[in-house]
């Protein structure tokens, strides 16, 4: 179980980087017309995915068994953020990215693509941002 969570801890940066990089890469291939691959755009994807398997997984197993009645919860901001804020967050962001990466594999032209994508993993990557535990004591 240590592991898991080492290993959540230790995925974000790889998911951070990964985001910031086909961000760029996007809007830089957006501007400049350079064909459409999604490569780096899928690897971000399933290292955002392995990220919220491993994320639900501590969920169930270190935080639900903690759990106090929702009331409290929502009183507390540390046991909110942990409880609900966190988890809601970056499964939304997975969310957008998502959507963000399957809209960008539809666009009409490879510009419009590249565009989608990054402007879509921009959000996800705010998002993100907003909602790492940056205090690593804040999480257990």
């Amino acid at each position: 179980m240590n592991a898991l969570l080492h290993a959540h801890s230790g995925l974000r940066w790889v998911v951070l980087i990964l985001l910031l990089a086909s961000i760029i890469l996007g809007f830089l291939k957006s501007s400049s017309g350079k064909p459409y691959s999604k490569g780096l755009y899928a690897a971000t994807m399933g290292f955002l995915h392995i990220q919220v398997i491993i994320g639900l997984i501590l969920y169930v197993q270190r935080v639900l068994p903690l759990a106090r009645p929702m009331g409290e919860i929502m009183k507390d901001s540390e046991a909110r953020f942990i409880v609900v804020e966190h988890p809601l967050m970056m499964i939304l962001a997975a969310i957008i990215a998502t959507v963000g990466f399957s809209l960008g594999k539809r666009a009409k032209t490879d510009a419009l693509k590249h565009k989608r994508t990054a402007v879509m993993f921009t959000i996800a990557l705010l998002m993100v941002l907003f909602a790492i535990p940056w205090d690593l004591n804040r999480l257990f």
